[in-house]
C-alpha cells in the first residue's frame, strides 16, 4: 500500500535525512542502520516492489496520502514536495508549525491539518484546486487567508476559529469540530 509505506518512511524519526535523499538511494545505501534497512524493507513489501527503482516510482505515483497515526511529533513537510501529484494529504495530531513547502503541490484538494500547531495559512494562497480544508485545533494567527481560496468548497474549524470566521468564499460549507484531539499536541 503506498500509503503506509510513505507513511513509514516519514514515520522513521529521521524525517530531514529522507528529504535529503530519494528512494533509490536510500534502498541502495549499504551503510544505513538497521532500522533503516527494516524501514526499506517494510516499505518494499508494503508495495509489492521487486527493486529500489520500481518503489520509487510506485511513491511518485502517489496521488494520496493518509497519515492517520497522531502523535508522532511529525514536524517537517519537506519530504513532501517531491509528491507533485498529490491530491490529498491528511496528516493529524503531530507537531507541524510550518506548511511552506505545501505550495508546491499545486495539484493538492484536500488538505487535513487537525491538531498541528500551524499558525500561519498563507502558503495555501495559490492552491487553486484546494476544494477541502480541515484547520481544527491549529493556533491561527490570521483566518483572512481563507477567503483568498476561491476554490474552497468545504471548511473544518474548531469552535473558537468559527468566532472569528469573516469574508469566506461563496459556496463554502463550514464545520465545527468539537472534539478536541487530546492532549497528545501538547506534549
Amino acid at each position: 500500500m503506498k500509503v503506509m509505506a510513505l507513511a513509514l518512511l516519514l514515520l522513521h524519526g529521521n524525517i530531514l535525512f529522507a528529504s535529503q535523499r530519494n528512494f533509490t538511494e536510500l534502498c541502495l545505501d549499504d551503510e544505513l542502520t538497521w532500522e533503516w534497512r527494516i524501514t526499506i524493507m517494510r516499505i518494499m513489501n508494503d508495495l509489492g516492489a521487486s527493486d529500489c527503482g520500481l518503489a520509487t516510482r510506485m511513491i511518485k505515483d502517489t496521488k494520496r496520502l493518509v497519515l492517520p497515526i497522531g502523535g508522532q511529533k511529525i514536524s517537517h513537510l519537506e519530504p513532501l514536495v517531491r509528491f507533485r501529484d498529490l491530491q490529498t494529504l491528511i496528516i493529524p495530531d503531530n507537531k507541524i508549525t510550518s506548511i511552506a513547502s505545501l505550495k508546491v503541490l499545486d495539484k493538492l484538494e484536500v488538505l487535513g491539518l487537525r491538531g498541528n500547531r500551524v499558525f500561519d495559512l498563507k502558503p495555501l494562497i495559490g492552491l487553486i484546486h484546494l476544494r477541502a480544508l480541515d484547520i481544527s485545533f491549529n493556533p491561527i494567527d490570521d483566518l483572512s487567508v481563507i477567503g483568498k481560496l476561491s476554490g474552497l468548497r468545504e471548511l473544518v474549524v474548531d469552535p473558537n476559529q468559527a468566532e472569528h470566521l469573516k469574508d469566506l468564499p461563496d459556496g463554502v460549507v463550514v464545520r465545527v469540530n468539537k472534539a478536541n484531539p487530546g492532549l497528545q499536541n501538547a506534549q
